[in-house]
């Protein structure tokens, strides 16, 4: 299986390289008003206004909030958003032998990841976007119609 790594706060995360379309670099993003703190904006991408989520944020890691790196467009479905990536982003072939590894219990969100693996010596989150987009979170700013609809 490929996916696509990036960096989130320091975390190695990655999305299965079928749910990417692309990895642009983080240009301009315009505020949305009322929203919550791990949106980080609309992004302008060939005429196409996507949200963008910081995944640190929505997870709660704690760490400076970085302010370059690149936007992963993911997509699940009918959804399209882009997220927070921190350099370095690459494709990983993962086999099927790699080495599953639990999270703790109350792991945050631990309903957006496939799996999570060591590659490397090194924790990798392999998130899953359909989970991603169904989080409570997500679901809310669906609902209240702000974003995410088609």
């Amino acid at each position: 299986m490929q996916v696509v790594r990036f960096y989130v706060s320091g975390n190695c995360a990655a999305f299965p390289v079928g749910n990417v379309r692309e990895v642009v670099p983080r240009g301009r993003l315009a505020a949305v008003f009322n929203a919550p703190p791990f949106l980080e904006g609309l992004m302008n991408v060939r005429g196409e206004a996507v949200p963008v989520f910081d995944l640190a944020r929505l997870f709660g890691f704690q760490s400076p909030h970085a302010s370059g790196g690149s936007v992963l467009i993911a997509e699940s479905g009918r959804f399209t958003a882009g997220f927070l990536a921190t350099p370095p982003v690459d494709i990983l072939d993962i086999d099927d032998g790699a080495e599953e590894t639990r999270l703790p219990e109350g792991s945050p969100h631990l309903a957006a990841l496939e799996r999570a693996l060591s590659v490397d010596g090194k924790l990798l989150l392999l998130l899953a976007p359909d989970r991603l987009f169904d989080l409570p979170e997500m679901l809310l700013l669906r609902e209240e119609e702000k974003l995410l609809t088609l």
